[in-house]
C-alpha cells in the first residue's frame, strides 16, 4: 500500500510531537529521525502505523542500524512504552 507524501509528512509531524522531539532511547532533545521498529520491507502495509514508528537521535539511529535494526525491536518497544507511560 502506498502513502502520499502529505500522509507521510503528517505522520512524521505527529510522531515528533508525540515524543516531544526527544529520542526515545537516550532522551536527547531536538531529535528528528523517525525509525520504523518493524521495517517497511517486512511490513509494507503497516510500517506507517503510529505504534510502529519512534523518534531517535542520529547517534542512536546509527548505532541501531550498525548492529542490525531487527536486534533492537524489543528494546525499542520497551522504550516506547516507557516514554508513552504504557510500561507496567
Amino acid at each position: 500500500m502506498g502513502f502520499t507524501k502529505e500522509e507521510i509528512e503528517r505522520s512524521n509531524k505527529y510522531i515528533r510531537v508525540l515524543y516531544g522531539r526527544r529520542c526515545i532511547r537516550c532522551g536527547k532533545p531536538n531529535s528528528g529521525i523517525i525509525h520504523e521498529i518493524t521495517p517497511r520491507s517486512v511490513d509494507p502495509a503497516g510500517w506507517i502505523a503510529i505504534s510502529n514508528r519512534v523518534l531517535l537521535c542520529g547517534g542512536c539511529h546509527e548505532f541501531i542500524h550498525q548492529r542490525g535494526a531487527m536486534n533492537f525491536v524489543d528494546e525499542l518497544r520497551e522504550c516506547q512504552a516507557r516514554v508513552l507511560g504504557l510500561a507496567s
